[in-house]
C-alpha cells in the first residue's frame, strides 16, 4: 500500500509539475505576443512621428522661402544687428550669408574666416551694412570687409593681403565707395 500510495503522489505531483509548466509555457507565449504587439505599436507610432517631423520641417522651409518671397531680401535681417559684433551674432554661422559668401568667394571664404578675428561693430547707414575685420596683431593685413546693399540683396567683399585689396561683388556689379576706398588705403 505505502508503494501505491508512493506512486500515487509521484503521480500527482508529476501532473501538478506539467499543468505548471503547461501554464507558464501558456502565460510566456501570451507574453511573448503583447511583448510583440507593443512592438508593432511603437514602430508605428514612431513612423508617424518621422512623418510629422518631415511635413513640419517642409512648413518650415516654405514658410521661410513664403518669407524671403514675400520681402525678395534674404539679407534683410542685418539690419537688426546694427552695432553687434559679428563673432557675439555668429554672422559667419548664418546659413543664409554663410552660403551666399561661399558661393561668391570659393575656397576665399575659409580664408575669411581665419583672419576674423578683430573685428568693428556692424554698422547699417542709407541701406547698407558694412563690418570689417583684421586678423589679430596684423595691422590689417591680412583683413577683410563685408558689405551689404540690403535695399538690393547684394553682398560684397574685400580682401586685403600682402598689401593687396581684392573686391568681390556678388551679382557682378560695382562695389560702394567705402569699399573701393578701403582696398586702396
Amino acid at each position: 500500500m505505502k508503494i501505491q500510495l508512493a506512486i500515487v503522489s509521484i503521480f500527482c505531483s508529476l501532473l501538478l509539475l506539467f499543468a505548471a509548466c503547461s501554464q507558464s509555457a501558456k502565460t510566456d507565449e501570451k507574453d511573448r505576443e503583447l511583448i510583440e504587439k507593443e512592438n508593432e505599436l511603437l514602430k508605428k507610432e514612431n513612423e508617424l512621428l518621422k512623418k510629422e517631423q518631415e511635413l513640419s520641417q517642409k512648413d518650415v522651409g516654405e514658410n521661410q522661402q513664403a518669407q524671403t518671397e514675400k520681402t525678395g531680401k534674404e539679407l534683410r535681417f542685418l539690419a537688426d544687428l546694427k552695432g553687434e559684433y559679428p563673432h557675439d551674432v555668429k554672422l559667419l554661422e548664418n546659413a543664409v550669408l554663410q552660403k551666399r559668401l561661399k558661393k561668391m568667394l570659393g575656397e576665399r571664404y575659409g580664408f575669411v574666416k581665419s583672419i576674423w578675428e578683430v573685428e568693428t561693430p556692424i554698422e547699417i547707414e542709407n541701406g547698407m551694412m558694412y563690418t570689417w575685420a583684421m586678423q589679430a596683431h596684423s595691422g590689417g593685413d591680412p583683413g577683410a570687409v563685408i558689405m551689404a546693399d540690403l535695399n538690393k540683396d547684394v553682398l560684397y567683399v574685400g580682401i586685403r593681403e600682402n598689401g593687396e585689396g581684392k573686391l568681390y561683388s556678388e551679382d557682378g556689379s560695382e562695389a560702394p565707395q567705402r569699399l573701393k576706398d578701403w582696398a586702396v588705403e
